[in-house]
C-alpha cells in the first residue's frame, strides 16, 4: 500500500501529465484554427487587392512657386490591354480639370508613368492652395461616399448653386458639367476598380495650414 506522501506525488504527477496532454491538444487545435483563420484572411486580402482601384495623382501649382497641392483619383486597374483607351479618357479628364481651376496642372503621376506637364506659375494671384473644391462622390453599387479636394478652383468660371453660394452647380452647361462628365468616366470607387461612381456635389472650402 502506498503512503499518503507517495499518493500525493502520484496524483500531482498524473494531474500534471493530464494537464500537459490537454494543453498539447488545445495548443495544436488552437494553432490549426489560427492558421486556417489567417489563411482565410490572407486569401480575402489577396482577392480584395485584385479588385482595388489604381490611384493616379494630379499636382497643381499655386501662385507661390514652392506651394503645390495634390489629389488622387481612383480608377480602374491599368493593363496593357486597356491603357491606350484609358489614357484617352484620362486626357479628357485633365482637360476638363484645367477648365475649372486657375492653378497650373504641373504633374500627372500615373502608376505606369510620371509626367511633368508644366513648370509655369499660374497667371492669377488668386491661385492659392488653401482654396479648394471639396468633391463628394458616391459608389454606384454600394452607395458608399467618398471625397477628394481639387485645389485652386476658378470661381470666375463656375456657377454657384441658387440659395447656397458655397456649392457649385454641377449642371452648369459649361466647364463644371464637362468636368463631371469626364470624372464619372475615369473615376472608380477607391475600394473596387469595377464600381463606377457619381459626382454628388462640389463645395467651395478653405484649408488651414
Amino acid at each position: 500500500m502506498k503512503s499518503i506522501k507517495s499518493l500525493k506525488i502520484t496524483e500531482i504527477r498524473l494531474t500534471f501529465q493530464n494537464t500537459c496532454a490537454i494543453v498539447k491538444v488545445f495548443t495544436k487545435r488552437h494553432f490549426r484554427k489560427k492558421y486556417n483563420r489567417v489563411s482565410r484572411i490572407n486569401a480575402a486580402l489577396r482577392e480584395k487587392d485584385k479588385n482595388m482601384s489604381s490611384n493616379s495623382v494630379v499636382t497643381i501649382q499655386s501662385i507661390v512657386e514652392k506651394e503645390r497641392s495634390h489629389f488622387g483619383v481612383a480608377h480602374e486597374v491599368l493593363t496593357a490591354g486597356n491603357l491606350v483607351a484609358w489614357k484617352a479618357t484620362w486626357d479628357t479628364f485633365i482637360t476638363a480639370l484645367d477648365a475649372i481651376i486657375i492653378g497650373v496642372i504641373r504633374n500627372e503621376t500615373v502608376k505606369v508613368y510620371d509626367t511633368q506637364l508644366s513648370g509655369a506659375l499660374p497667371a492669377s494671384n488668386f491661385a492659392r492652395r488653401e482654396s479648394k473644391l471639396l468633391i463628394r462622390y458616391i459608389g454606384d453599387t454600394t452607395g458608399k461616399k467618398f471625397t477628394l479636394e481639387v485645389p485652386t478652383p476658378d470661381f470666375a468660371a463656375l456657377t454657384a448653386e441658387t440659395g447656397d453660394a458655397n456649392f457649385i452647380n454641377l449642371a452648369d452647361g459649361g466647364v463644371m458639367a464637362a468636368w463631371v462628365t469626364a470624372a464619372e468616366v475615369i473615376m472608380r470607387s477607391p475600394d473596387d476598380a469595377t464600381e463606377t461612381v457619381t459626382i454628388d456635389s462640389a463645395q467651395a472650402v478653405g484649408r488651414n495650414i
